[in-house]
């Protein structure tokens, strides 16, 4: 049996715009709307609401044979808040001045609308654009970003922990950072106490860490998963509790399913938990680009930094120092299967340890050079038996001066 469409019948399809990333303020909304009736549609009404508050109706007239439809329909204009849901629901009615035959596709509804973050933007108790750092990193999951932002983080201890996915918009020239708004770590914690780590990126890029301190009573601080890559972390305070020893409790980890190039740790503290740094890359597409530059390192159980499968290396002037127990695993510095590396000017007294610094696989290529040079490695226990003050194994092309 052929079905015969009613004579007059509008169809709202679909809210189109605003289309995210989009800005806060007066934004034009748009809907898709398709002539279901036999009849050419020449007129209709549309009745919308955000949030339940209803705007003022907006009625079309025009020429829209049956089957056909129209896009980007501008039915009005809405003051879009920062940071702040929003639903818009649209209804259709009167198709050419006559009730609808088939009310049920009437209506059509878009949620979780919420407009981009540009800008500064500050976290904290007094005044705040945002109370927490959840709240600021829900906005920017959910609203994008038109540009670069930055989060200025009101002294404090915020007890939370936080997983931020990929953000709509981000890019290396609309970056995003959180630092300490009087530009000092010791006024600004972030802390975790449950088994979750405090602070995991899982596809965000382009981040700025600074002046911040991240503590944990026993887990691991910062995470990069995902897509993730080109972080940097300045004057970053990594704290574990004294008691949290184990390996698990790690103050910057990279996983190793996806590459996260281009990681800058400058002037950072690192102390104690089982490593200050355990980070892999892709066993055959390494990540690359990592440096650790200036920064300390105090009595993790394990080691200070452990990379594998990595590129393009650079690790200068750090200082290493573990004073506990004799751990005869302990390695202050241990790079395994790296192409391309500059180690120098580093300081490790691993007075517990098996190894101040181990090399396996590291190999120096035209393309990637390798240069150990002007470090001072100590490695001995309470008993004085020595440990390696550096060990070298399988590496190739190594150049290796005034150690």
């Amino acid at each position: 049996r052929e079905y015969t469409p009613p004579a007059n019948d509008v169809a709202l399809e679909a809210i189109v715009g605003p289309i995210q990333p989009f800005a806060s303020g007066n934004t034009t909304v748009y809907l898709r709307a398709r002539n279901n009736g036999a009849d050419t549609l020449r007129s209709f009404t549309v009745n919308w609401s955000v949030n339940g508050s209803s705007q003022t109706a907006y009625n079309w007239t025009g020429s829209l044979p049956s089957g056909q439809s129209i896009d980007s329909l501008p039915i009005g204009t809405f003051s879009f808040q920062p940071a702040t849901y929003h639903q818009v629901q649209a209804v259709g009615s009167l198709p050419n001045g006559q009730p609808d035959a088939r009310p049920q596709n009437d209506t059509t509804r878009m949620d979780s609308l919420y407009p981009a973050l540009i800008g500064g933007y500050t976290i904290g108790p007094n005044s705040a654009d945002f109370t927490s750092f959840t709240e600021a990193t829900r906005a920017l999951e959910r609203g994008g970003m038109l540009g670069s932002v930055l989060f200025n983080v009101q002294d404090g201890t915020y007890q939370e922990h936080i997983s931020l996915g990929s953000i709509l918009g981000n890019s290396p020239q609309d970056t995003i950072v959180f630092q300490s708004i009087n530009q000092d770590s010791a006024k600004v914690t972030l802390e975790n106490s449950t088994s979750n780590p405090l602070f995991t990126l899982n596809g965000p890029s382009h981040l700025t860490f600074q002046n911040l301190t991240l503590r944990h009573t026993g887990g691991r601080l910062l995470v990069l998963k995902g897509s993730t890559r080109d972080v940097r972390i300045r004057k970053v305070h990594f704290l574990q509790s004294p008691s949290a020893t184990s390996g698990n409790y790690v103050g910057l980890t990279l996983e190793s399913a996806n590459r996260h190039d281009s990681v800058r740790v400058i002037r950072s503290q690192f102390d104690n938990g089982g490593y200050g740094i355990d980070a892999y890359g892709p066993l055959y597409n390494h990540t690359k680009n990592f440096q650790v530059r200036n920064c300390r390192f105090n009595e993790q159980q394990d080691g200070a930094i452990y990379l594998s499968e990595f590129d393009q290396v650079t690790i200068t002037d750090n200082i290493i120092q573990n004073s506990q127990a004799p751990n005869f695993s302990y390695e202050g510095i241990e790079l395994n299967d790296l192409d391309g590396l500059n180690l120098t000017g580093n300081q490790v007294f691993a007075s517990g340890g098996e190894r101040a610094m181990k090399l396996f696989d590291v190999d120096g290529t035209s393309g990637n050079p390798v240069l150990v040079a002007n470090n001072f490695a100590a490695s001995l226990d309470s008993s004085s038996n020595g440990g390696d003050g550096i060990e070298i194994d399988n590496s190739n092309y190594l150049p290796f001066y005034h150690n």
